[in-house]
């Protein structure tokens, strides 16, 4: 399955406050669940459903370190400065969304 390829329809996520959590992708040529840290399944469209197991990964770790190598090394962090930047913006924009109860637009 070429996963590019499904990625452009809807991007769901649902997050609760147990350690569970996951991500559900869905295209227009499959789908694809993140079930926790460890486990993805792909869907195609024929209902094929395929399975792969990860070891665990401190992410919050992995980041902090990469980040850290940035700022030691100069080199490209993995999240350009514009997405960080749009990410608090969209944070901040549905945080004062719930507090008024009205659409926000971000500039």
């Amino acid at each position: 399955m070429n996963y590019e390829t499904i990625f452009d329809r809807y991007l769901g996520t649902l997050h609760a406050t147990s350690a569970f959590y996951r991500i559900h992708v869905f295209g227009s040529k499959g789908a694809l669940e993140m079930r926790g840290d460890t486990e993805l399944l792909t869907f195609d469209l024929d209902g094929n459903v395929r399975r792969m197991t990860y070891d665990a990964v401190d992410k919050e770790r992995a980041e902090l370190e990469a980040f850290a190598d940035a700022v030691a090394h100069n080199v490209k962090f993995v999240i350009a400065p514009a997405e960080i930047i749009n990410t608090v913006a969209v944070t901040e924009a549905i945080a004062a969304s719930a507090r008024n109860g009205q659409a926000v637009t971000i500039p």
